[in-house]
């Protein structure tokens, strides 16, 4: 029998999880209801969970390797999927409130994992809420223009597609987090 018979959200072409089995309503409240586990903080996280490749024991969260990259309110993840090619050395996060469509990301990164060994070993997806954390800081235009994600934000990511695909404008924050002068290096 075949995986697709028996998961028949996995597409038999792409081998990947199909969208249309997750759906999720837009701006609803999942924070009631949620079943995925939200750490309290960064070292109450067990990184080998979630990159296995790159933290293969509990013990080796200490590493020197850090998250570099967070796309908070990620949705289906299209931006830091691509980015976890063009950056594999780095870390990266998405972060999202709804449960379906976590659900769905990490079914996918699972089966790119699967498909591509030695990819996608950077990113994971896990449940936020940024408001709780405001320490973060927003970019310059300098700092925008040279910054080579930026110009991902508007063809890797469906939100960005959707705009372009009707002649629409594009209106991006981006941040970065403040590091208290107490841990600065």
């Amino acid at each position: 029998m075949y995986e697709t018979e028996v998961y028949p959200i996995i597409s038999k072409s792409t081998r990947l999880p199909q969208k249309r089995f997750y759906s999720a309503r837009a701006h609803s409240n999942p924070l009631s209801d949620s079943h995925f586990p939200v750490p309290i903080s960064p070292s109450h996280v067990d990184y080998s969970l979630h990159y296995p490749q790159l933290f293969p024991s509990i013990g080796q969260a200490g590493s020197s390797k850090k998250i570099q990259f967070a796309d908070v309110g990620c949705g289906f993840g299209g931006l830091f999927i691509s980015l976890s090619t063009l950056f594999p050395e780095t870390l990266m996060i998405g972060m999202e409130l709804r449960d379906k469509v976590i659900e769905y990301v990490k079914e996918r990164i699972s089966s790119l994992r699967v498909a591509n060994p030695g990819q996608y070993q950077n990113v994971y997806m896990m449940k936020s809420c940024l408001e709780n954390h405001p320490t973060f800081e927003a970019l310059t235009e300098k700092e925008l223009e040279a910054d080579p994600v930026v110009k991902l934000l508007s063809s890797a990511t469906e939100e960005g597609q959707k705009v372009a695909g009707n002649g629409g404008q594009a209106f991006q924050a981006v941040f970065r987090c403040i590091v208290p002068t107490n841990q600065a290096s």
